[in-house]
């Protein structure tokens, strides 16, 4: 399924509703008739950040929240990608960084279409 979702969407940003938090990086969306798993795809949060990383993302993606995604791979089941908040833009990635609680994929970790932090 993730493989079919990268293929409708190679590197185009589309919109998608926020069905649950799962985890700090992790969300549970949907769209049109879809249900998958998203993962953050270009930060990492370590331990003990978690719980203030997680609040952090409840607040700002209440359920049935729009969001745009941009895939950038899959990995366990799900799919990769880098989260927009509709309407503001706000890049999810980026926010969980500049609150202090997550760091930038670096190295091998870190997928090519990750750019600038």
């Amino acid at each position: 399924m993730i493989s079919a979702l990268l293929l409708l969407w190679p590197g185009a940003a589309r919109a998608a509703e926020v069905l649950s938090v799962q985890g700090s990086t992790q969300l549970q969306v949907g769209d049109q008739n879809r249900i998958y798993g998203v993962r953050l795809a270009c930060v990492q949060v370590s331990p003990p950040q978690e719980a203030a990383a997680l609040d952090l993302v409840r607040q700002r993606l209440p359920r049935h929240s729009r969001i745009n995604l941009r895939p950038v791979g899959s990995s366990g089941g799900d799919l990769l990608a880098q989260v927009k908040i509709l309407p503001s833009g706000e890049d999810l990635g980026r926010s969980l960084v500049a609150a202090g609680l997550a760091a930038p994929l670096g190295g091998d970790q870190r997928p090519s279409a990750c750019k600038g932090g």
